[in-house]
């Protein structure tokens, strides 16, 4: 699964993961669909996980076409707070995350920094108690997966206070 998001706290914060390396095509799609997903609400935050080599692919000419699609949807951005996490320090995801940090504060109401530890892009957020994969209190669940069509795979879901094998 390339990007996972959910969305937690009645709408105000989208937690998002890269796992394994993305395509321009579907970094493309994350952003759009998000940037229209009807249960997102002001304010909101998003803490956007990285792993090593899930950028290996994306370049800077991507990114800038990431910022032109969200331009083109029929809907101003919504002016929100992303920590991106990089979870590899490498000067490649570096060099790009900061890229993207520079072009996103140019071209949309949007504050993006770059975080190296979990707890300050958390605490920068406001959700310092935040837990990936336990549903909060409105019993979010990851629900918008955008991937590639493969076989089918073996996941994990998240139920009501636990991860358990899926599919």
């Amino acid at each position: 699964m390339p990007i996972i998001y959910s969305i937690h706290t009645g709408g105000h914060f989208i937690h998002a993961i890269a796992r394994s390396p993305l395509t321009a095509r579907e970094f493309i799609d994350y952003e759009i669909s998000h940037a229209i997903d009807e249960r997102i609400k002001l304010p909101v935050s998003e803490l956007l996980e990285i792993s090593a080599n899930a950028l290996k692919n994306i370049t800077t000419e991507d990114i800038k076409r990431v910022l032109i699609r969200r331009i083109e949807i029929d809907r101003p951005p919504t002016p929100h707070r992303c920590a991106i996490l990089l979870d590899s320090l490498d000067d490649y995801n570096w060099e790009l995350a900061k890229f993207y940090e520079g072009m996103a504060m140019l071209h949309s109401p949007e504050r993006v920094i770059v975080f190296a530890n979990a707890e300050v892009a958390k605490k920068w957020l406001g959700f310092e108690d935040f837990q990936p994969g336990i549903p909060d209190e409105d019993n979010s669940q990851y629900s918008h997966i955008i991937k590639k069509p493969t076989k089918r795979k073996k996941f994990y879901k998240v139920t009501n206070s636990r991860r358990t094998r899926g599919l």
